[in-house]
């Protein structure tokens, strides 16, 4: 349905104007659903923001680390030191993920 209407609409009113309407028939079509629909799973218990349990797993710890090296090195105000060091950065975190990944697939059951 979409592609019929994008080819007949496209030659009159131009892209944008074709992606808004596909965009509002979208919208006219979810309405029933939204306003019909109920939900049938109850509400889960409340959870704590931070999980303190998963602190204990090393490879998260690892893993966690090494995504906060990449980011203070992408957010280094320096330049050429900046350049060098996000590369590093990207090749560690590429490395700690590889190592996870590959100890994920060899400990499998």
């Amino acid at each position: 349905m979409f592609a019929i209407v994008f080819q007949q609409a496209v030659p009159r009113i131009g892209f944008g104007w074709t992606t808004r309407v596909i965009a509002f028939i979208i919208l006219i079509s979810l309405i029933p659903p939204i306003l019909t629909m109920r939900k049938r799973v109850p509400r889960s218990p409340k959870r704590a923001l931070v999980d303190k349990a998963a602190l204990r797993e090393v490879p998260f710890v690892i893993a966690l680390c090494a995504m906060l090296l990449l980011f203070v090195g992408l957010v280094s105000r320096r330049k050429s030191y900046n350049v060098q060091m996000s590369q590093r950065l990207m090749s560690v975190f590429t490395l700690v993920h590889t190592i996870l990944l590959r100890r994920d697939l060899l400990h499998r059951h």
